[in-house]
């Protein structure tokens, strides 16, 4: 079920206000807003919420998307980016496209039968607006416990690069336009000086 407040009254959450969406049996996995509508991401495909206030109108929006990973899902220049059954895909008011097809054969690596469920729990997504890019940290062996290879698709160039460095999870954080990662034994904070010369490294 969605479920929401009363107007301007964010504590107050009536019991008749919810609505269910799709089927019944199939879990909702992520609710994840845009500037124009909100995005329901279930275990039976994609569904929009638009309006501005109760009653919302709400449509399936894509069946066919399984999202695989749900901490995969972020936001980056107003579209949703995150793991799917099909690869990285860009969500948007005008649909869906794959992303990673440049590098389908190390997106589909993680994605096999006996990786599916490691991925599912441990691989996570940070949309970092500064920069425009969206990384993707995922495992590489059935049984890990945190990501060692993440996948960073720039917005602008349209292209991937890697990196190697195990983490656990991240954030970007738009006080201070840095990244914040986690590991198994320390948190991390980018280095920034935001010149060209800039290497962007990390300091403990």
């Amino acid at each position: 079920e969605l479920r929401w407040s009363s107007l301007q009254q964010p504590d107050v959450v009536p019991l008749l206000n919810f609505k269910r969406i799709g089927s019944a049996d199939k879990a909702i996995v992520r609710v994840i807003p845009t500037r124009s509508a909100l995005y329901v991401l279930k275990q039976d495909g994609v569904w929009i919420v638009s309006g501005y206030s109760s009653p919302w109108s709400i449509d399936p929006f894509d069946p066919t998307i399984e999202l695989i990973a749900p901490e995969s899902a972020g936001v980056l220049d107003n579209q949703i980016y995150c793991l799917t059954h099909h690869g990285v895909m860009r969500i948007s008011d005008t649909g869906v496209t794959v992303v990673s097809r440049p590098i389908e054969n190390l997106i589909n690596a993680v994605l096999t039968p006996s990786m599916r469920q490691t991925t599912a729990a441990y691989a996570f997504g940070i949309s970092d607006e500064h920069d425009h890019k969206f990384y993707l940290w995922v495992p590489q062996a059935p049984g890990d416990t945190i990501c060692s290879q993440a996948y960073i698709y720039d917005l602008y160039t349209d292209a991937w690069t890697a990196r190697t460095d195990p983490m656990a999870h991240g954030l970007a954080n738009p006080a201070d336009d840095r990244l914040y990662f986690v590991n198994a034994t320390s948190v991390r904070q980018e280095r920034k000086d935001f010149q060209a010369t800039d290497l962007a490294d990390e300091t403990y």
